[in-house]
């Protein structure tokens, strides 16, 4: 099964396949078989924001008013 690999734009994805041997398709470029990729992948990207993160009161209510007091908050981990 060949891999899909997601850019976040069109240009970082250009430049991924300037690396590889590929044939551009309508809306994804394939990379042909090689080292890395014996049997090829498949290359697309998307367009706008991929992954955004939560407002940082969404995570700890106290963010909800900014205290230049206190140090920089840090998201635990979940």
């Amino acid at each position: 099964m060949k891999p899909v690999i997601l850019a976040e734009k069109p240009s970082q994805a250009k430049a991924y396949s300037d690396a590889f041997t590929t044939y551009k398709r309508d809306g994804y470029i394939e990379i042909n078989p090689c080292p890395i990729f014996p049997q090829g992948a498949y290359l697309t990207w998307g367009v706008g924001h991929l992954v955004e993160l939560k407002e940082p009161h969404a995570y700890n209510h106290s963010c909800e008013t900014l205290d230049t007091r206190q140090p920089a908050y840090f998201a635990r981990t979940l």
